[in-house]
């Protein structure tokens, strides 16, 4: 099979300004609705309720009239360590502050009377932070606190195929 040119130059592209990477998924929080974390984020199909803006903007067609949806998940963190040989050594024991955080979610969705649905979402995917007691902390060289935060917006619509107008 011969390739044009055309389309060499097209994929070339395509893979020159394609996103980068930011692998921030060790911070990720993936469960944005009650039922999606009672279902332990296996809800992408089965989604009934707003927060469909998120996991899948379809989900919205089952819907009907205007929802509203808001929530959040409040998290609190701590973790400590106990030194092992050869580095930091026995006896070394270090803590992270406890921190809590309360990242939110709120969902908007509108089924029209014909084929069409349309949704908003904020949520907040990223939201952790930890941060170490220095005292004086083993790893102070390389980190004492981390926070990684984001807010997005989303505007989704969705359309029922096959469906013909009322």
């Amino acid at each position: 099979m011969r390739f044009s040119r055309t389309l060499v130059a097209v994929c070339v592209a395509g893979l020159a300004i394609g996103p980068a990477v930011a692998r921030g998924a060790g911070y990720g929080l993936y469960e944005q609705g009650a039922a999606v974390l009672g279902m332990g984020g296996a809800g992408t199909a089965s989604v009934d309720d707003p927060s469909g803006v998120f996991f899948n903007p379809a989900a919205m067609i089952g819907l009907d009239g205007t929802r509203i949806y808001g929530g959040g998940s409040f998290l609190q963190s701590f973790t400590s360590f106990a030194g092992a040989a050869p580095y930091p050594g026995f006896g070394v024991v270090e803590e992270m502050e406890p921190t809590r955080v309360f990242p939110p979610t709120a969902y908007l969705t509108h089924r029209y009377a014909g084929p069409w649905a349309i949704g908003l979402g904020l949520n907040t995917p990223y939201g952790l932070r930890v941060e170490w007691k220095d005292s004086p902390f083993t790893d102070r060289y390389i980190i004492l606190a981390a926070e990684l935060k984001t807010t997005n917006v989303s505007l989704a619509a969705a359309r029922e195929l096959g469906k013909k107008k009322t």
